[in-house]
């Protein structure tokens, strides 16, 4: 049994609070959810990139203000802003 995020039908590999907001990781996708006061009233979910992902959780490692992760193209470092 796997999540999958549905608007995308891509299997999500890694969820890691960063800030505030939760990165979803997919295999060769991420996108950010953000919300307000709770995030199943006023939830989000945007991309923040059609070609990066994760292979796993175990991928994932938060470094101050960024999440760097290992996904099928290499390591790569994302941050806001």
């Amino acid at each position: 049994s796997c999540l999958v995020l549905q608007e995308e039908q891509d299997e999500i590999f890694g969820l890691v609070n960063l800030d505030t907001f939760l990165l979803i990781f997919c295999k060769s996708k991420l996108f950010r959810l953000t919300f307000g006061n709770s995030p199943d009233t006023d939830g989000s979910i945007y991309p923040a990139s059609y070609t990066r992902g994760a292979i796993n959780q175990k991928c994932i490692v938060v470094r101050g203000s960024a999440a760097v992760t290992l996904d099928r193209l290499g390591v790569y470092a994302y941050s806001e802003g």
